[in-house]
């Protein structure tokens, strides 16, 4: 009892402590498009709000960031040669009282759509807004922990693309105009989180995506011309198959003999759910 009291009494001083006051900084760059060749683009993002945007005219990138210097340096590098731009917060320098104090920061992206781009987004507690309508992807990665992500792509990737990454742990994504990726496979890992996207946009080709989901769930929306196979190793999972036959050990859409496009889904699952809108 003595112990537990005394754990408590730590407990509650260290909640009364002063907290240090946030000094607040600010920083905008920008970058001309110089070569029309292929760029990789990383962006690092520990907590607060993230917008992604086409850029205007001949940027090749346009940064605006408000962070507080007590939780993180800001990264800014791009190798011409490698044509290679990080940009966000290094996370080495990423402290716990950030996320105690709540975070305000911002990072604003807007990214050129004159030439391709491989891109990727490691995030954590973000809430992220990004519009990637325009741009030329040639590969897309999406990494989170604590996100709450919007996506969406509104008009056909003019580059093809080989694979669509996603690795979200306790986040909720959404993905609208999937199809407008104009990728060949998507591979998607989901822990504790949500994700829900939906194939709608310019098909052009059949895709295979594989998804790996632990305890959460996995929604995804499937226009009612595309044929779709769903093959599912599942333990306490639910999947929902209404509409579907099941030839073997997968499932077929009613249309899939018939269908010119076709989307075959892999999904290993353990606890969470499983749902296809097809309808």
């Amino acid at each position: 009892m003595i112990f537990r009291l005394a754990l408590l009494s730590a407990v509650v001083s260290l909640a009364v402590l002063p907290l240090p006051a946030q000094q607040w900084r600010r920083m905008e760059v920008s970058r001309q498009l110089r070569d029309s060749g292929e760029h990789r683009v990383r962006v690092q993002y520990g907590a607060g709000n993230l917008t992604v945007t086409p850029a205007p005219g001949s940027l090749l990138y346009q940064m605006q960031l408000r962070y507080d210097e007590d939780s993180g340096e800001p990264v800014h590098f791009f190798d011409t040669t490698a044509r290679k731009l990080t940009v966000g917060l290094d996370k080495q320098t990423m402290r716990l009282a950030r996320s105690v104090r709540g975070n305000r920061g911002e990072l604003r992206l807007a990214l050129t759509n004159q030439a391709p781009i491989d891109l990727t987004l490691d995030l954590g507690a973000v809430k992220a807004d990004l519009d990637l309508t325009g741009l030329k992807l040639s590969g897309l990665r999406l990494s989170s922990g604590a996100t709450e992500m919007r996506v969406r792509v509104d008009s056909a990737n003019a580059v093809t693309m080989d694979m669509l990454e996603i690795d979200v742990g306790a986040a909720s994504l959404r993905m609208d105009g999937v199809a407008n990726l104009n990728a060949a496979r998507v591979r998607a890992n989901v822990g504790v989180g949500e994700l829900e996207m939906d194939f709608s946009g310019a098909w052009t080709r059949d895709v295979e995506a594989t998804v790996d989901l632990a305890l959460g769930h996995v929604r995804l929306r499937i226009p009612s011309d595309v044929g779709v196979r769903i093959e599912i190793d599942r333990f306490f999972s639910s999947f929902e198959r209404d509409n579907f036959t099941k030839r073997g050990s997968a499932y077929f859409s009613r249309n899939w003999d018939d269908a010119k496009y076709h989307l075959e889904v892999k999904v290993n699952a353990a606890l969470g759910s499983v749902e296809i809108d097809h309808r």
